[in-house]
C-alpha cells in the first residue's frame, strides 16, 4: 500500500504533521523603524548537527557584513510556521528572504524543502537566495514527482537565485531552474574567523563517519579502515561532528560556542578520516589535515573541487581504502610544507555577494 506521504506534496504533508503551529503566537519583535533593506534567515538550523549550524553561523557572518548587524533577522525552521503570518506583515517588498545552504534539497530531507518551498510561494515578490546546496532527488516515482513540484514552485518565483555548492548540483540545477550560479559551501567563510588556542597534539587518528542513507561505507569496508589503521601503529579514536550537548535542540546564543569547542577537538588530531563534508571542512578550518571520503552523492568531492587551497586534504573512493596507511604518511608530508591554510574569501563569495547587493 502507498504512503500517503509518497503522493500529497511534501509542503501539504509538513502542513498537515504541524497544522497546530498556525495557532501559536508569534514569538517574534521585529523592528520596523529601518529604512534600509533587511536580511532575512527564515530557516535557521536549530538542531544539534554542528555542520548545519556552522552553515547557520557562516550565513549570519556573511549577511551582518553585507546588511549590518541591525539589518539582520534569523528565524529558526522550527518557528518558521508559527511565524509566517507575522512575517507576511513586516517584510516588505525591499527585503531580501535568505533560506540556509547544505545537503537537504531533494527527498532525502523533506522537511527543509517542504519549508522552503513555503517561502517561496508565500514570498512572491521579494528576492529569495537559497545558499549553497546540493540537490539530491531519489530516481524512483516519489523522487521523480516530487523533482517535477520542485521545478514548478521555483520557477514560478520570478526573483529567486539558487546557488549550487559544487557542479554536479550546478549542472543539474542549471538545466531545471531559472536562475543558478555556483558558489562553495558557505562554511568556508568562517576561515580564519574562529579563534582555537594552539592545539596539543594527540598522536593519533581522529574517525568522523556517517551513520545515515548518505553514507556508502559498508560495515566489512569500514572495520578495515580501522584495522588498517591499527596496524599501521596509528592509534585511533572517534568524534563527531555532532554536538556534544545532550539536547536536541540549540539557540543562537550556544551556536558559536559549540562550534569553536567543536573545532577545537578536531584540531587535537594529527589526521582526521572522514565522509562527511562538513567533516572535511572542519578539519581545514581547524589546520589538520584530511583523508575525505566520498559520500553517495559526491558532494565531498564536489565541494572540495570549488576551492583553491594547498592545504593537505585527499578525497579517496573505495577501491583505496587499503592505501589508507600510505596516504595519511603522504599527507603528514604535504603538511610539513604548507604555509598557509587561507582561502580567497572574497573571490571565493564575489558572486554571491554582487546577488545580494
Amino acid at each position: 500500500m502507498v504512503s500517503i506521504k509518497k503522493i500529497l506534496p511534501m509542503e501539504v504533508n509538513l502542513e498537515l504533521r504541524n497544522i497546530t503551529e498556525y495557532l501559536k503566537p508569534t514569538n517574534l519583535d521585529i523592528p520596523q523603524r529601518s529604512s534600509k533593506p533587511r536580511a532575512f534567515l527564515l530557516d535557521a538550523a536549530s538542531y544539534n548537527n554542528l555542520g548545519d549550524q556552522a552553515i547557520t553561523y557562516a550565513i549570519s557572518l556573511f549577511l551582518k557584513d553585507l546588511f549590518g548587524k541591525d539589518c539582520y533577522f534569523e528565524i529558526s525552521e522550527r518557528d518558521l510556521l508559527r511565524n509566517l503570518k507575522y512575517l507576511k506583515n513586516v517584510i516588505r517588498t525591499e527585503d531580501v528572504l535568505c533560506l540556509n545552504g547544505g545537503g537537504n534539497m531533494g527527498t532525502l530531507y523533506p522537511r527543509y524543502e517542504a519549508l522552503r518551498r513555503k517561502v517561496i510561494k508565500v514570498f512572491p515578490d521579494n528576492k529569495i537566495i537559497i545558499f549553497p546546496q546540493t540537490i539530491d532527488y531519489e530516481n524512483n516515482l516519489y523522487g521523480k514527482r516530487e523533482l517535477k513540484r520542485s521545478v514548478k514552485v521555483y520557477n514560478d518565483h520570478k526573483h529567486l537565485v539558487v546557488c549550487a555548492r559544487e557542479k554536479k548540483s550546478f549542472d543539474l540545477m542549471r538545466q531545471l531552474y531559472r536562475n543558478v550560479v555556483l558558489v562553495p559551501d558557505i562554511v568556508l567563510y568562517l576561515n580564519g574567523r574562529i579563534v582555537l588556542e594552539r592545539a596539543e597534539k594527540k598522536d593519533c587518528v581522529g574517525i568522523c563517519l556517517r551513520n545515515d542513507r548518505e553514507s556508502v561505507i559498508s560495515l566489512e569496508q569500514r572495520n578495515g579502515i580501522y584495522s588498517s589503521i591499527k596496524e599501521a601503529g596509528f592509534i585511533v579514536e572517534n568524534l563527531t561532528t555532532m554536538s556534544d550537548s545532550h539536547q536536541m535542540y540549540m539557540s543562537s546564543d550556544d551556536r558559536l560556542d559549540a562550534l569553536r569547542v567543536k573545532l577545537q577537538e578536531f584540531s587535537n588530531y594529527k589526521c582526521i578520516i572522514t565522509d562527511r563534508l562538513h567533516g572535511m571542512i572542519f578539519s581545514f578550518l581547524s589546520g589538520v589535515p584530511c583523508l575525505a571520503i566520498d559520500n553517495r552523492n559526491k558532494k565531498v568531492s564536489g565541494a572540495l573541487e570549488e576551492v583553491d587551497s594547498s592545504a593537505p586534504i585527499h578525497v579517496i573512493q573505495s577501491d583505496e581504502f587499503e592505501d589508507i596507511p600510505v596516504l595519511i604518511e603522504k599527507l603528514f608530508k604535504k603538511a610539513k610544507k604548507t604555509d598557509s591554510w587561507k582561502l580567497e574569501i572574497d573571490i571565493m563569495y564575489s558572486e554571491l555577494w554582487k546577488l545580494l547587493k
